[in-house]
């Protein structure tokens, strides 16, 4: 298709194959863009039939006004798919504006180490023509012109050794655009932000009652306990005694023996049970290595025992020992054969 000053607008496949005999040299897509847009409505008609003739599109040309077909056109070339040629060799000594505008992003990315950033944000810029085939484009979104001049120009301010290409292409950034129209100039891409998703969680969802025991547990007290065993010290280490504290639900289970008596040298034996929940029963049993058991307190409130036994000697302010006859109200039938075990064996 020949336009005025000799410009051929030819499909990039034919040039590429027949450019070398045919005294034509391409010119700049910009140039060519610039003639199409001057282009007078007597040659509407060659545009309409070029873009028929080429196929550059699957559209209904009938159906198309002149403004619309001008648009496929302009398209094609800014994607390379068609080439806009002028008779004679070329001066190629001048570089063609997306030569410059390509040096001139080598330039910003060579002297920002590849790292264009700004306000904690990761940008990249980038030539029009080459924006589709940018590897990686799914992870950037275009910034708008206003965005992207602030953006430069800021950057331009706090880094002096590269304010005069930054300024470049500021004064370079192609307007803003929609389908199908296509960008003119530099585009300045925005990273977009990579949010860390939560593994999936393959467990059966929580019930009202599970959550209703998880909030009662995270409001649940601990405590201790001392019991003082009106048994000789020596007595238990004959025979094997050990004292085991258990709870009511089974959650807890704490064996002590007379290693752990508190206070060694008198006639009992003085044990802390640490880390018990104040909403539990306790029950209390002494095993001998023979096998027999006795029990001590069975199945008693932690808020009763501790009112009869304290939850530590260093608890009773008054000075005075809580005494272990107290416990009538929760001790079995079988208490008073426990001790002292020391006298019943004088006795017999």
């Amino acid at each position: 298709m020949v336009e005025p000053d000799e410009v051929v607008l030819v499909p990039a496949f034919r040039w590429h194959t027949e450019r070398a005999e045919s005294g034509y040299h391409e010119i700049d897509s910009r140039k060519a863009l610039w003639m199409l847009e001057n282009l007078g409505r007597h040659c509407w008609w060659q545009v309409r039939s070029f873009v028929a003739e080429n196929r550059l599109g699957n559209f209904d040309l009938s159906r198309m006004d002149d403004h619309e077909v001008l648009d496929v056109i302009r398209a094609a070339v800014r994607e390379g798919r068609v080439i806009a040629v002028q008779k004679g060799a070329g001066k190629s000594e001048s570089p063609s504006a997306t030569v410059e505008l390509r040096r001139l992003v080598a330039q910003i990315e060579k002297q920002s180490r590849g790292k264009l950033s700004y306000g904690g944000r990761q940008y990249k810029l980038v030539v029009d023509v080459e924006l589709a085939k940018l590897p990686g484009r799914d992870y950037y979104e275009v910034a708008s012109q206003s965005e992207a001049r602030a953006v430069l120009d800021s950057a331009a301010k706090e880094s002096p050794t590269s304010a005069e290409p930054l300024r470049k292409a500021s004064e370079k950034l192609s307007k803003d655009w929609r389908p199908p129209f296509q960008p003119d100039g530099l585009i300045l891409l925005r990273r977009i932000p990579v949010r860390a998703s939560l593994p999936r969680n393959y467990e059966p969802a929580i019930t009202p009652s599970q959550m209703k025991a998880m909030m009662e547990a995270a409001n649940r007290e601990k405590g201790p306990l001392w019991v003082r065993i009106d048994m000789a010290p020596k007595s238990a280490e004959e025979v094997g005694a050990k004292f085991v504290l258990t709870s009511s639900d089974g959650s807890i289970s704490i064996t002590k023996t007379v290693k752990d008596d508190m206070e060694p040298g008198n006639e009992t034996i003085d044990l802390v049970y640490d880390d018990l929940w104040k909403d539990l029963s306790y029950s209390l049993r002494i095993e001998e290595a023979g096998g027999v058991t006795e029990i001590v307190f069975d199945n008693a409130p932690y808020a009763q025992l501790v009112s009869l036994t304290g939850a530590d000697p260093a608890d009773d302010s008054s000075g005075n020992e809580p005494d272990i006859e107290d416990l009538e109200a929760v001790r079995p039938s079988s208490w008073a054969g426990i001790g002292p075990f020391e006298n019943d064996q004088e006795d017999a």
